[in-house]
């Protein structure tokens, strides 16, 4: 019992649990710690959770809403204990995921499989990389293209900006600092009811953008990084292709409040990213890209 408390007192849970029975308000838990596992014993519900890997640490995550009942089910109680303490005693997730593209060439992609079709009408994308290639370089950071467009391009322009182009003509552009060589997360929203395109890096957000692309992405591309496709997986320029490393590539279909991008750009977990999450996306890589999984 000890090393279970020892395993909640490690983790911040945000979780979810939904009972079909009726009565009862419920209580949003949002960041809160479970001091001991005696807490479990006095919720009176379902649990869902979904773990996977958010920055260096593993970490759980789930959320957690609360129904208070007039009796508690033995049959609930059980499969409560029986999953959050599976969760809790799972060896931690593989390690950091990364890749690498160590030079300027005209094959080297890697494809990312959703884990949804890109119907969407808002999304947030945050990507984690490096690179040391220079101004007035241009580097593609993620493609996202159909059989006859670009739906979802993001740039590191000649000049430094950084540039959202949807459907290949409407294109928000957004004043940043210099990269830099180092590690930078960039994180963009957009949504089709108000237009509003916010780009964040490193946590902090440039001036909005209004990009009326007047529909949402259109489904059925291919989602590639490390080269723009100006055909459908094809006709690639070596001198827009991406050299360095990606460490991270989110996905979600839905605008995330600046509080919790805030959040990811510390390497916090607080969201399963459910179109592409990196820790269980799968990727397939050509050309000259190395994987790596620290441990």
């Amino acid at each position: 019992m000890a090393v279970l408390e020892s395993k909640l007192l490690e983790h911040v849970i945000v979780a979810t649990l939904l009972l079909p029975e009726q009565g009862g308000s419920p209580i949003f838990l949002e960041n809160h710690q479970i001091t001991s596992v005696s807490a479990l014993t006095h919720t009176h519900t379902h649990t869902h959770t979904h773990t996977h890997t958010q920055g260096i640490k593993s970490c759980l995550v789930a959320r957690i809403h609360i129904y208070r009942t007039q009796e508690l089910r033995s049959l609930n109680m059980k499969l409560i204990l029986s999953m959050f303490v599976a969760a809790i005693l799972l060896p931690d997730v593989e390690g950091r995921r990364s890749l690498v593209f160590p030079m300027q060439t005209s094959s080297s992609f890697v494809e990312l499989t959703p884990a949804m079709p890109l119907s969407l009408d808002a999304f947030t994308l945050c990507l984690r990389f490096a690179t040391e290639l220079h101004l007035p370089r241009r580097v593609i950071l993620f493609s996202y293209r159909t059989q006859h467009a670009d739906e979802l391009n993001l740039w590191r322009e000649a000049d430094g900006r950084l540039a959202l182009i949807l459907g290949e003509k409407e294109v928000a552009f957004f004043v940043v600092p210099e990269l830099g060589p180092l590690e930078n997360q960039v994180c963009v929203v957009w949504e089709l009811k108000t237009s509003r395109t916010t780009l964040y890096l490193n946590g902090r957000s440039a001036v909005s953008q209004i990009l009326r692309q007047g529909h949402g992405l259109r489904p059925g591309g291919r989602v590639i990084v490390g080269q723009d496709a100006d055909a459908f997986l094809g006709n690639f320029d070596a001198g827009e292709s991406f050299v360095g490393e990606i460490f991270e590539v989110n996905l979600w279909d839905r605008v995330l409040p600046s509080d919790a991008i805030q959040q990811l750009s510390t390497g916090k977990c607080f969201s399963y990213a459910n179109v592409i999450d990196w820790a269980t996306v799968k990727l397939t890589r050509h050309g000259n890209v190395v994987e790596f999984q620290e441990s």
